[in-house]
């Protein structure tokens, strides 16, 4: 069902939780599950519980794997800043990627050797990871509003992987970056994608991260 679909109280709603942060969002869905468990469960009069419960725990499990977005602040091998990002490949492969803050400052031709010593061997990414990555990220921000280039987000992990797609990312082969469409409102409501092949576009963006597996390629 698509937001245009509901009431206007409904829409207001859903425009109300889609501005609180992931860990708010949780609470106040952990809050109303007793209340949506038991009417899932057929009345309140009916429902043991024990019943209760058990529903109950099924809708924030459900609701928290929505939330588990996918992106998150790590550590990379060498101790620097990295997001670590899980795609799936149109084959159904997951593979787990790390935009690399380390990477800044680096010549393009000196980040496969940073990838193989610092970071355990880490490949560069591809093109069409980089989109698998805008992607998921996009799921995870849509309906979102940025203001001055700045997702209103307190999850740190979201906020620096905007940041990072839409500076721009160096990857196998190239450089590739992100612009988010926004809607009539202001919010995030799609994405375009950019690429550049050529090499001495990417000599110059040595400011910028790239784009690694955070694990050999598979």
């Amino acid at each position: 069902m698509a937001q245009q679909d509901l009431s206007p109280k409904a829409q207001d709603a859903v425009t109300a939780l889609k501005a609180l942060s992931p860990t708010e969002l949780a609470r106040v869905v952990a809050i109303a599950s007793t209340e949506l468990a038991a009417k899932i469960a057929g009345a309140v009069q009916t429902a043991t519980p024990a019943q209760l419960t058990e529903a109950s725990s099924k809708i924030v499990e459900g609701v928290q794997a929505t939330l588990d977005h996918g992106f998150k602040k790590v550590k990379a091998p060498d101790g620097t800043d990295a997001i670590e990002v899980k795609i799936t490949r149109p084959n159904g492969t997951e593979v787990t990627c790390l935009l690399s803050e380390g990477a800044r400052g680096l010549l393009y031709s000196d980040l496969a050797d940073y990838g193989r010593k610092k970071l355990a061997g880490a490949t560069l990414r591809s093109g069409n990871d980089f989109k698998a990555v805008v992607d998921r990220l996009l799921n995870a921000i849509n309906g979102q509003k940025p203001v001055n280039d700045v997702l209103q987000t307190e999850d740190e992990a979201l906020n620096q992987a905007y940041k990072i797609v839409t500076q721009g990312v160096r990857r196998n082969l190239g450089f590739s970056w992100a612009v988010f469409n926004l809607d009539d409102t202001g919010a995030v409501a799609g994405r375009r994608i950019y690429d550049n092949a050529g090499f001495w576009y990417v000599l110059d963006d040595r400011g910028c991260c790239a784009l690694f597996g955070a694990s050999p390629a598979e």
